[in-house]
């Protein structure tokens, strides 16, 4: 609805634009009914600005709610693995260094203890770089709401 105001917003300013001389009792009732349309529409268009703050603010919400749903999610994912990790054997510890792709075949070392420390290395770096990751969305999301709200 806003972006195609220009059209008739210039529409308005070329009927009441007019070069000096008499105006007819038909076209002056016909302005004075125009301008009053044009009030009305004006006073619409700025009841839209609460509205406009109240949307961003629930969409702002939401996008938060959502990202701390899905760094809660991914973070007891990890808090599991390391557990698992921390009670493995070393079998156990190979199939999931495995499984996170760390390394493609076997694991280098042949101590068990060595290769524990290693992936709880490795998933504390993930837990890392994954809240350095949902904060770099957040700015990112965050902007482009301010954004999309300045715009409208």
């Amino acid at each position: 609805m806003v972006e195609h105001l220009a059209g008739p917003l210039l529409g308005m300013g070329l009927v009441f634009y007019r070069p000096q001389g008499e105006v007819g009792a038909v076209e002056k009732k016909f302005l004075n009914f125009l301008s009053w349309v044009c009030l009305i529409l004006g006073i619409l268009y700025m009841l839209i600005i609460p509205k406009a703050f109240a949307d961003t603010w629930r969409i702002y919400h939401f996008n938060q709610a959502q990202i701390a749903s899905q760094v809660y999610q991914q973070g007891s994912q990890l808090q599991n693995l390391q557990t698992k990790v921390q009670s493995a054997g070393y079998d156990e510890l190979t199939q999931i260094a495995t499984s996170l792709g760390t390394n493609k075949t076997t694991p280098a070392t042949s101590n068990p203890q060595e290769l524990r420390n290693q992936l709880l290395t490795q998933l504390s770096q993930k837990s890392q770089s994954l809240k350095a990751e949902a904060e770099k969305l957040q700015a990112n999301q965050n902007q482009q709401l301010f954004k999309n709200s300045v715009k409208w």
